[in-house]
């Protein structure tokens, strides 16, 4: 994508797949001192969070040939736990990257 100054004018159309993914790499190469060290840290958090949710329980990835319910509702809680933090990231990450 060309560079075309402070203004930019989307298009009234929906975006193709490509032009968002070209203007997320722009935004991350322009931002990366920013966004980078912020996401490392909220990534860290996160596993600081969730490991000992997962110690806790005992939790390991289910075999799936195993009929186990129970292990496998836990490891879907903790898979769900997992996204919702990751939205979380990702809606914390919005701020430093909409100031760009």
């Amino acid at each position: 994508m060309p560079d075309t100054g402070p203004t930019v004018v989307l298009p009234g159309r929906p975006l193709t797949t490509g032009e968002l993914l070209d203007s997320a790499v722009l935004l991350l190469r322009g931002q990366a001192p920013v966004l980078l060290p912020v996401a490392a840290v909220l990534a860290a958090a996160e596993q600081l969070v969730l490991l000992p949710l997962r110690t806790a329980v005992g939790a390991t990835a289910p075999l799936w040939w195993v009929s186990d319910t129970n292990e496998l509702d836990t490891f879907w809680f903790l898979l769900t736990l997992g996204a919702a933090t990751e939205a979380m990231i990702i809606l914390l990450l919005g701020n430093p990257a909409a100031r760009a």
